[in-house]
């Protein structure tokens, strides 16, 4: 028998597992979420370059980098209009008895590519029967815009200003008492006084830092976001951190808009220039990443990647959320004595650790947890799982004995 004691030094050496090493060559966490969702190939894009897709009406449009705005049809892909350097934002109108598609930006159009006559506008909303638009830290502000009566121009009341310091206007947001003004900065609310239209403008005394304005979506009654590079939530006039997210642990890009279908928010990331797209299902709190090459756009279940469409569906399981390490040998080949693990767990759940000697199971409880031993192996994977909603571990700190060190 080896005696592994004599080929280990003294000397402890500590590593901090993070999530990165769970994953893997794709950047793809290797869990039991993952395999809830499924891609199922739609169609080819006729254009390259997409910069946002949207599915609205049950149809599908694209805007790509030249300005153009397409529908795409299994038919074919027909151009709708060049709609300018701004990426449009897209809202939902009743005209004429039929719900209508409009599409706002530098210029406007409807789906069937008939002008609008509405100022330059970066964000556009509709609430309380009025279009309110954005344009740089500007709102216009409407009387009303009556698409019943095929009215085709804007009746402006006026505008607001949000103070610079602030920072830009990334999202407006249609509320049942208000409309939801989220800067990069700060978060305002603006609200009507009476049956004429006067305005109340309020900054919302919030700890909001560096909102990524690609990142904000609605969710039933809560706003998602990504503010001081965590993945926060804005609820009831609080906004607080998503605790078990993955991002909060990492440094990532966001590299388009983010979505939402049927309660699951994605965002399409990089990290570390590895390109992924990041799925948290609101509901039941799991959260996966897929990785991809090239830069996804997103809207909803409907992904848009390398000139093709995909639908992304999210299957029921009952499997435990699992979270696995890469297999690791802290960049020696030598023995190593693995002498303890610490980590803190939102959840209790159970702890397997495999080597050269096979695998070890522990329990761990909710809170802060510390496990010692003396497990002799060349390399190591760690792999935490529950069955519980609100899983996430944290602070995973590895102390170990490498022989002849």
């Amino acid at each position: 028998m080896i005696n592994y004691l004599e080929k280990v030094s003294d000397k402890e050496k500590t590593y901090n597992l993070s999530i990165k090493d769970c994953f893997g060559i794709n950047v793809a966490i290797n869990d039991e979420i993952q395999s809830c969702f499924k891609r199922n190939y739609i169609r080819v894009l006729s254009r390259s370059g997409v910069k946002q897709h949207y599915y609205v009406n049950n149809s599908f449009y694209y805007y790509v980098k030249d300005g153009n705005l397409y529908k795409s049809l299994k038919s074919g892909d027909v151009l709708i209009e060049n709609i300018g350097s701004f990426t449009p934002a897209v809202c939902q109108v009743r005209m004429g008895g039929e719900i209508k598609t409009l599409f706002v930006g530098e210029k406007s159009f409807f789906e069937d590519g008939k002008r609008v006559d509405l100022p330059p506008a970066q964000i556009a909303k509709v609430h309380n029967g009025g279009l309110y638009t954005a344009f740089d830290n500007v709102i216009t502000l409407p009387s009303k815009f009556n698409f019943e009566l095929n009215q085709t121009s804007l009746d402006v009341v006026g505008t607001i200003g949000i103070n610079s310091n602030s920072g830009k206007i990334l999202s407006l947001i249609s509320k049942k008492d208000c409309l939801l003004i989220i800067c990069e900065r700060a978060i305002y609310t603006l609200k009507t006084i009476g049956e004429v239209y006067e305005y109340q403008l309020e900054k919302l005394s919030l700890p909001v830092i560096d909102v990524i304005g690609q990142s904000i979506v609605e969710i039933r009654d809560k706003v998602y976001m990504v503010s001081g590079g965590k993945l926060m939530q804005f609820c009831d006039g609080k906004l607080q951190v998503i605790s078990n997210s993955h991002l909060n642990d990492l440094k990532f890009e966001v590299l388009s808009f983010g979505a939402e279908n049927k309660g699951v928010y994605s965002l399409p990331i990089s990290i570390d220039g590895k390109k992924a797209l990041y799925f948290y299902d609101a509901l039941d709190k799991s959260q996966c990443f897929f990785s991809f090459y090239g830069i996804p756009t997103t809207d909803g279940n409907i992904l848009a990647l390398n000139n093709a469409l995909y639908v992304i569906k999210k299957e029921k399981s009952n499997e435990n959320k699992t979270l696995i390490s890469k297999k690791m040998n802290f960049s020696s080949n030598n023995f190593k004595a693995l002498k303890s693990i610490s980590f803190d767990s939102l959840t209790s759940g159970e702890c397997v650790i495999e080597g050269d000697f096979g695998s070890k199971v522990y329990n761990f409880k909710k809170g802060n947890n510390k496990f010692n031993f003396n497990l002799f192996s060349k390399w190591f994977i760690f792999q935490f799982s529950s069955k519980e909603q609100d899983f996430l571990i944290k602070n995973i700190t590895i102390k170990y004995n490498v022989k002849g060190e």
